[in-house]
């Protein structure tokens, strides 16, 4: 994830991190994050400065498929979307 240590970790504890590339950009891309941030499963829906969306998901697989699914059938052009990697680690 991508920011400042506190809010990734405010954003993992709702479960995933996901990472979308759609196919839009300006107030298209920004459209397709409102959309995102209004579904129950998303925590918080940001654009990156590449373009990439990143959601903070609540859900598990399903959901994520179920979220997914909706997407493309709504007519959202992804290019990619998947769990983003995390590589935190914590220092004792």
């Amino acid at each position: 994830a991508q920011g400042r240590v506190p809010e990734i970790e405010r954003r993992l504890r709702f479960g995933a991190v996901l990472r979308l590339r759609l196919l839009l950009e300006g107030d298209d891309l920004a459209a397709a994050r409102d959309r995102f941030a209004t579904q129950p499963d998303v925590a918080s829906a940001t654009i990156l400065a590449d373009g990439t969306l990143e959601l903070g998901f609540r859900g598990d697989d399903a959901a994520a498929a179920r979220l997914l699914a909706d997407a493309i059938a709504s007519g959202l052009p992804i290019a990619s979307f998947a769990r983003a990697a995390s590589d935190l680690r914590r220092k004792s």
